[in-house]
């Protein structure tokens, strides 16, 4: 379906229509289903990893600052350690 021209509250009362789901049912399962992938990435390990290289930057994501720490193990393998949001002051 084209949403050119539909309002948002015609595209929503359409995905309901057309689902059975609402809009914020959807928005709770996302929010649930990714808070828990953040704290399992949060949890990991890296007991049996040797890191030759550490790397951070810095990104702008959705108008926010992120500070990325990425490792990059002796076999070549790119790591994502961790990330954290920063606000300006």
């Amino acid at each position: 379906m084209a949403c050119r021209g539909a309002t948002t509250d015609r595209r929503r009362r359409f995905f309901a229509e057309s689902t059975g789901l609402s809009a914020s049912s959807v928005g709770r399962a996302f929010v649930a289903r990714t808070a828990a992938l953040l704290k399992d990435f949060k949890a990991r390990r890296f007991d049996d990893q040797t890191f030759a290289v550490l790397l951070l930057d810095g990104k702008y994501l959705a108008g926010m600052q992120m500070i990325i720490a990425m490792g990059i193990t002796t076999e070549g393998e790119k790591v994502v350690l961790g990330h954290r949001g920063v606000s300006h002051c």
